[in-house]
């Protein structure tokens, strides 16, 4: 009986990629998706940036490619077997924030950040926590408990969200900086060297912002991400800023090894 199901559903999933090749919509669709892709890769070279950054830098190659690899298995599962047409499922942000507090945890614990053992035991953290996310969806879903939520105060998820958001604007920092973020630390973000490096940053932040709050079209994002990338290399082309110069001042990523991606 499973095998028939089976059979019946890999039919039907055959027959709606025919209807799709051959739909009107196809080219539409087609470019939606490589828009939704470029915007899944630098996300999640900004997550990888964010958990394995500071004394964790030398794992964000290795970072990079396990969430690119992971993204592409999510958005493939739940495109071709979700019961919802139009769903796309990628990554989100708030636990990534989350969890980069629990990577520097890790390598606190273990005390030496560059050895191959504290990415590894990163990386099965990561593994584990989303095994426990999936059964816990999973059983929300089959007890059908997802109406207890609806007794869930107010500032309790406020307070949630704002906590993840200053999560994410620190994780951000120190991405952008190198420095973990302190009272004691943050006279260091004024300072000409440090500053260069997070204001373009937080500039291009508060423009995509206000941008997002005025207009809805889903172009802008992406659009942004390249026009915003082109000026950044226009910027070092104009100020003779040769590569290797800006990588050393943290401006850039480091060259990552072949193994890496």
């Amino acid at each position: 009986m499973q095998e028939a199901d089976m059979g019946l559903r890999n039919d039907n999933l055959l027959i709606e990629i025919k209807a799709d090749v051959k739909s009107t919509r196809l080219l539409p669709g087609l470019s939606v998706g490589l828009v939704l892709g470029l915007m899944i890769v630098i996300l999640q070279v900004s997550f990888a940036s964010m958990i394995f950054s500071g004394q964790l830098e030398n794992h964000v190659g290795k970072g990079i490619g396990m969430l690119i690899a992971g993204s592409l298995v999510f958005v493939l599962v739940t495109t071709m077997l979700s019961g919802i047409r139009s769903v796309v499922a990628i990554p989100q942000d708030a636990p990534v924030a989350l969890y980069a507090s629990v990577a520097a945890a890790i390598s606190a614990g273990i005390g030496n950040p560059e050895s191959p053992e504290t990415f590894i035991t990163i990386t099965a953290g990561l593994v584990v926590s989303g095994l426990l996310t999936g059964l816990f969806f999973y059983m929300v879903g089959h007890f059908k408990l997802a109406e207890l939520f609806r007794f869930m105060p107010f500032p309790v998820i406020s307070g949630f969200l704002a906590g993840t958001g200053w999560l994410l604007s620190k994780g951000s920092l120190e991405v952008m900086t190198g420095i973990n973020i302190t009272f004691e630390t943050l006279t260091l973000l004024v300072t000409g060297e440090v500053l260069i490096l997070w204001l373009p940053g937080v500039a291009y932040a508060l423009l995509l912002f206000f941008l997002l709050r005025r207009f809805s079209n889903f172009l802008i994002l992406p659009g942004s991400l390249v026009v915003s990338v082109a000026l950044y290399y226009l910027a070092l082309a104009i100020t003779a800023t040769p590569l290797a110069a800006a990588r050393e001042a943290g401006m850039l990523f480091e060259s990552f090894s072949e193994s890496s991606l």
